[in-house]
């Protein structure tokens, strides 16, 4: 009764008032340095199944026409924000859809990672090369999308900043989003958690859709409900709760 933290699916359907976009089992079963890529490299048939299921149910929930831009966000860190939005990129492109995984976490990247990948280009590197007279933005854009997965790029952070907020203001920010939405059907971005930093609800304001995800007796009822009623106050359409058991 003391315990208020989200536990249950009658916590987030109830209690918060959202729809529960799959049920991702227990995954301490795989190695955490491999849950980004369960999907990509079909680690588990029941985990693999679940994210197809939440691919589906984004699908009904989804007001919105492609390409769309849709925001993975948590409460806290340690939620698995990062590695629901690594498979749920994996099951977009395993649909057909070309897609770009964005790493937004600004201050702490690392979704190259899990791909083993250098993380000297990438968003920042892109954004000031827009801005810069003469230059080919459709090569800027290949010289820091790698190709990770069929139909699946990533895009690195390409370094570290305290400024996101400050970037999402630039004009050339929003030059970088429109050139992502030519390249690809779905960009999935990976952002900070929201009850931490204000990158996440100021990126949440240039997006179509918000997946929440949280951590099964991590965060309380209250807040979470708090942060999801900030996101549904920028606008953007809110496609409902991922909650994860670790």
């Amino acid at each position: 009764f003391i315990d208020n933290r989200v536990k249950s699916p009658w916590d987030v359907e109830v209690f918060l008032g959202n729809d529960r976009i799959g049920g991702i089992p227990k995954i301490s079963d795989v190695e955490e340095r491999e849950r980004p890529l369960i999907v990509g490299n079909d680690l588990d048939d029941g985990l693999t199944e679940s994210f197809r299921s939440m691919y589906s149910r984004i699908q009904m929930n989804s007001q919105a026409d492609y390409p769309k831009l849709i925001l993975v966000t948590s409460a806290i860190p340690s939620e698995g924000k990062s590695l629901i939005s690594a498979n749920l990129a994996y099951s977009c492109a395993n649909h057909g859809r070309k897609t770009i995984l964005v790493d937004f976490d600004l201050r702490r990247p690392g979704l190259h990672k899990f791909c083993n990948l250098e993380n000297s280009k990438g968003l920042l590197s892109l954004v000031n090369d827009v801005g810069q007279k003469g230059m080919e933005l459709d090569k800027a854009v290949s010289d820091v999308l790698i190709e990770v997965h069929p139909n699946l790029f990533l895009l690195p952070s390409g370094g570290k900043t305290r400024a996101a907020t400050e970037m999402l203001e630039h004009d050339d920010f929003a030059v970088v989003i429109e050139l992502l939405k030519k390249n690809a059907e779905v960009i999935i971005i990976d952002s900070p958690p929201i009850g931490l930093f204000p990158d996440s609800l100021a990126i949440a304001r240039k997006v179509d859709e918000v997946l929440f995800v949280t951590r099964y007796g991590k965060v309380s009822r209250k807040v979470v409900k708090s942060l999801i009623e900030s996101i549904q106050e920028t606008g953007a359409n809110l496609l409902g709760v991922v909650p994860l058991s670790l």
